[in-house]
C-alpha cells in the first residue's frame, strides 16, 4: 500500500498540492513541505491496483471507521 508519510527526517504534515487521475487509473498526487526552504516538492504515483484500498483508507479516516 502506498503510504503518504512525510518525506525523510521531516516532522510536518505534507500539504496536498494537487493530484489528478492518470489516463490508465492510477493517482498521482504531488506534495509540498513549507517548513523547509526552499519548500520541498516531491510524487507519489499510486498504481491502479492499490486505488480501491487508497480510497478505501481515505474514507475510513474520513469517517473514522477505520477496519
Amino acid at each position: 500500500m502506498v503510504d503518504f508519510d512525510p518525506h525523510a527526517a521531516c516532522t510536518y504534515a505534507p500539504s496536498w498540492r494537487r493530484s489528478h487521475v492518470e489516463e490508465d487509473g492510477a493517482v498521482l498526487a504531488r506534495f509540498q513541505c513549507f517548513e523547509h526552504e526552499p519548500a520541498l516538492e516531491w510524487s507519489v504515483l499510486v498504481p491502479v491496483h492499490d486505488v480501491d484500498a487508497l480510497v478505501r483508507r481515505f474514507v475510513d479516516d474520513a469517517t473514522g471507521s477505520a477496519a
